[in-house]
């Protein structure tokens, strides 16, 4: 789980947004992501939201920029999941 997390900021921005992206370089399950998630769903107030996240399971090693990008997680590999994932939220 990820402590301490920042309770009023995350009922802030899910009152002001319509969808939720969270990025973390740690693994899904258990992550930052569920946490917000788990805080959303108490308070009723869960959004569409996309977690991007490491998979659950032993990762490359190597160069950090270029295993980023691998597993989805560099800006531009971000950027363009975002983008493919609005795009269904929108249909």
């Amino acid at each position: 789980m990820s402590k301490p997390l920042d309770e009023e900021l995350v009922l802030r921005l899910a009152a002001e947004h319509d969808y939720l992206v969270c990025a973390e370089e740690n693994a899904e399950a258990g992550g930052a992501g569920s946490a917000v998630l788990e805080l959303l769903a108490r308070q009723g107030s869960l959004k569409p939201t996309l977690l991007a996240a490491l998979p659950d399971t032993v990762t490359d090693h190597g160069d950090a920029a270029l295993l980023l990008d691998k597993l989805g997680l560099s800006a531009a590999a971000l950027t363009e999941r975002i983008r493919k994932w609005l795009d269904t939220q929108a249909a």
